[in-house]
């Protein structure tokens, strides 16, 4: 893995140009992306924590967390492919982590059961399975659910 030098992390604007841009951003990482719209509602709540990854100035990741009960949960994480491969996901993961716990929240996500490369990231974080959401991503593609205290 080479790292990126200069990745910038920061809270995500709440304006509908960031929407469209994370929504794109969505479409080319994930077979499940959020519309518009749910960027829209989801940058707008005050219980929600949006991070964006910028590589000189360019939208390359965006991880979410929803603030519930004093529980945290990973609602989306997507990198921009050409951008894969390059520590974007680690350090946007460290930062929305240091977030949870300078809320003292314990974090929890789910995570395809068959994705081995994004379940062995949340390992190396200190997350740890605790159970399966059947047919979460559609019949026959199972959840893992994972939690870090």
């Amino acid at each position: 893995m080479t790292a990126v030098v200069a990745v910038t992390i920061e809270p995500a604007g709440g304006d509908p140009s960031t929407a469209a841009a994370l929504a794109a951003l969505a479409a080319s990482a994930s077979s499940r992306p959020w519309s518009v719209s749910t960027f829209t509602a989801e940058l707008a709540r005050d219980d929600r924590v949006y991070l964006t990854a910028r590589v000189e100035g360019r939208l390359v990741g965006v991880v979410g967390l929803a603030m519930q009960d004093g529980d945290a949960h990973v609602m989306t994480f997507a990198v921009d492919p050409a951008w894969q491969h390059q520590g974007i996901a680690r350090r946007l993961l460290a930062a929305l982590l240091d977030e949870a716990q300078r809320r003292g929240a314990a974090v929890t996500l789910e995570v395809r059961a068959t994705d081995e490369r994004t379940r062995r990231l949340y390992r190396r974080a200190g997350f740890e399975d605790a159970g399966v959401r059947r047919d979460y991503y559609g019949p026959g593609a199972d959840a893992i659910i994972a939690w870090r205290r």
